[in-house]
């Protein structure tokens, strides 16, 4: 983003230079054609990209949602064996202390067992989803980036073909001189 930034602000000194520099006469109109395209640019990007977006981001909302019913449904299947087995305990309890205690620890073990195996299934079933946001994400963001960068070079290579030779070699020693100073 910065070279793109610098390469605007080179080619909009060039282009000063080239029509009288140091003259304050405001804005120059490369600026300004520049500043409009990147405005189309960010509209066409929304534009294309919000429904594909959105319709990533609601897929991964409906799958989430779907998996929090189920693991909503396991918890009242697990509350309904807990009264259940609460009830064989209290039957048990007029047999005797003995069974009473072994029946506790089998309800509770049960109980335990099955929390921890839902915990861990929501857990999972919620890591699985951010991760598939995330990489939805990065494959989205890479994808505005090569298209970003496809239209900024046909933008670059568009407004240099209006320059005559001396304004390129310029242009062209700019570049380079920024390049070279970023890769230090």
């Amino acid at each position: 983003m910065n070279m793109l930034l610098n390469f605007l602000i080179d080619t909009a000194n060039a282009s000063s230079s080239a029509h009288g520099a140091g003259h304050s006469e405001g804005i120059p109109t490369v600026v300004l054609y520049q500043a409009i395209n990147v405005s189309i640019f960010i509209g066409i990007l929304y534009w294309f990209g919000k429904d594909k977006v959105r319709e990533v981001f609601s897929a991964r909302l409906t799958e989430f949602h779907r998996l929090a019913l189920e693991t909503e449904q396991a918890r009242k299947n697990l509350e309904h064996k807990k009264s259940d087995l609460v009830r064989r305990t209290q039957q048990l309890q007029t047999t005797s202390a003995q069974s009473l205690a072994e029946a506790k620890a089998e309800a509770d073990k049960m109980y335990l067992s099955e929390i921890e195996k839902t915990k861990g299934q929501a857990e999972k079933v919620s890591k699985d989803v951010e991760e598939q946001i995330i990489t939805d994400q990065q494959k989205m963001i890479e994808t505005l980036r090569q298209e970003a960068l496809e239209m900024s070079v046909a933008s670059a290579e568009q407004q240099l073909k209006g320059l005559d030779s001396g304004e390129k070699q310029r242009v062209a020693q700019n570049v380079q001189k920024r390049i070279e100073g970023a890769s230090r």
